[in-house]
């Protein structure tokens, strides 16, 4: 294979480097690493591993879809002990000298392996223009826009608007020509995400052994799961992600039906996490890849057997504790309505306030950062409203611009999809309509390192529309 890093190509290291990062276990042994460092409370040691592996994609790999295995650990880095957050371990772990040191230098260290990688792509004329890469600077120009004209408008409306921009755009740009779309890349990218939702899954139980507050009033309080690096919305968001990745292989490889085991073990990992958003999604994803499944693969009579198997299970369990299933149900559903009206958690009152920021600021928004003169600072040094849903997201903070720069990039992805909506560029597809869906929801798409994973998912998506695209 040639490599984009021009002097050590042909060397033995180079080739045993390639070997290693393209590897079906590359995946697992970063799981193991960065789960290992977790609990071991060694963050800087997992940023480094992450960052040094990144690096090394960028510069020896031409198909450098393996970096999606980064961009998804890097959801999971912060451990409780080091977390910076309220409420967690508030430490100042990642302000320390000799923690901050390194990090800098291995992000600054990534962020010239992009540009460098960006630049040895133009040189090499292999940079093609395209509608979606369009489409995505009229966005971008769109999210730059946020606030414009707004009294409130602060220096943290550009400085975001430019980091999404990056995100979205220039990090396409980046990937959309060197990423292929054969097989070996979908499968990649597919054993990337078993493997982070099999880190979810332990990290997950783990908690549910060794903390007793869960389960505090006879039932489950969701408010108790939380991690170093997030919340239940956080990882139940994550996890569905990883369903249909885990179907794509059950579809994909012999002895698939392991794989269809463990998006089983996915589902049940994901009603546990109390997140109703990604239960929500789940009931609409996880049908669609049983069938597709049930249709398309191998396998048939196991699948089947693990499906019956599963419901027959669910069944029973509900069978025998009928209360506790519903108290459970309950539990997690009980603000949805409050007082005969809809509450869901506070986000109705997010999205009235949201559709009255858009009223008040029609065409560009009330910005990301609405930030008044009597803003109290100690609480968070960066007030930031979202409106936990993304179309309502885009009227709000980027107005009628935001909004139509949006639904041109959503159009245009629909379109790159089904001018060759092949099996595999379909599960890859509901990887990215899993995580559209959570976002309906909640802000994921709008946070910095599911944006990163987006964006390589639609470069994939960009270059295997083409019917002669290698299989």
């Amino acid at each position: 294979m040639n490599t984009s890093f021009t002097k050590p190509k042909n060397s033995k290291a180079a080739e045993i480097i390639r070997q290693v990062l393209l590897s079906k276990f590359f995946p697992f042994v970063t799981m193991a690493v960065v789960i290992l460092c977790y609990y071991l409370s060694l963050d800087i040691v997992t940023i480094c591993y992450l960052g040094i592996a990144g690096i090394l994609i960028l510069l020896f790999l031409d198909d450098v879809s393996p970096i999606v295995t980064i961009m998804l650990f890097m959801n999971v880095i912060i451990s409780w002990k080091n977390s910076p957050a309220s409420g967690r371990g508030e430490s100042d772990y990642f302000f320390r000298p000799e923690i901050l040191a390194p990090l800098i230098i291995i992000v600054t260290l990534l962020i010239a392996s992009l540009v460098y990688r960006l630049v040895i792509t133009c040189v090499r004329k292999k940079f093609k223009l395209d509608p979606v890469f369009f489409g995505l600077c009229v966005f971008s120009v769109a999210l730059l826009l946020n606030g414009a004209g707004n009294k409130n408008y602060t220096f943290f409306n550009l400085l975001y608007a430019v980091i999404l921009a990056l995100l979205f755009l220039g990090l396409f740009a980046v990937l959309k020509d060197n990423v292929t779309a054969d097989r070996c890349s979908y499968e990649r990218i597919c054993y990337s995400f078993v493997a982070f939702g099999l880190l979810l899954i332990i990290e997950l139980a783990v908690l549910y052994a060794t903390k007793d507050a869960i389960f505090a009033g006879g039932t489950i309080d969701r408010n108790q799961i939380v991690f170093g690096w997030g919340v239940y919305t956080t990882y139940g968001a994550l996890l569905t992600m990883c369903i249909p990745a885990a179907f794509y292989l059950a579809y994909a490889k012999k002895f698939g039906f392991v794989y269809t085991l463990i998006s089983v073990i996915m589902l049940v990992a994901l009603i546990f996490s109390c997140c109703r958003q990604a239960m929500v999604c789940a009931a609409v994803i996880y049908p669609v890849c049983t069938v597709m499944l049930l249709v398309k693969g191998n396998d048939k009579i196991a699948n089947l057997c693990i499906f019956a198997a599963s419901l027959i299970g669910v069944i029973v369990v509900t069978g025998l504790f009928q209360d506790k299933v519903i108290d459970f149900f309950k539990t997690i559903y009980s603000n949805i309505v409050v007082n005969g009206e809809l509450y869901g958690s506070g986000r109705m009152e997010l999205w009235r306030q949201a559709i009255r920021d858009f009223k008040s600021f029609p065409l560009f928004g009330r910005g990301f950062y609405n930030i008044k003169p009597d803003t109290d600072f100690s609480y968070t040094p960066i007030p930031m409203d979202m409106a936990h849903n993304t179309i309502l997201e885009m009227m709000s903070a980027c107005g009628i611009i935001g909004l139509l720069g949006y639904a041109l990039h959503r159009v245009q992805t629909f379109i790159c999809f089904f001018k060759n909506p092949t099996t595999e560029r379909t599960f890859i597809a509901l990887i990215v309509a899993s995580l559209l869906i959570n976002s309906l929801l909640d802000n994921h798409i709008l946070n910095i390192i599911p944006t990163m994973v987006y964006s390589l998912l639609i470069a994939v998506l960009v270059k295997g529309q083409s019917k002669n695209a290698s299989r």
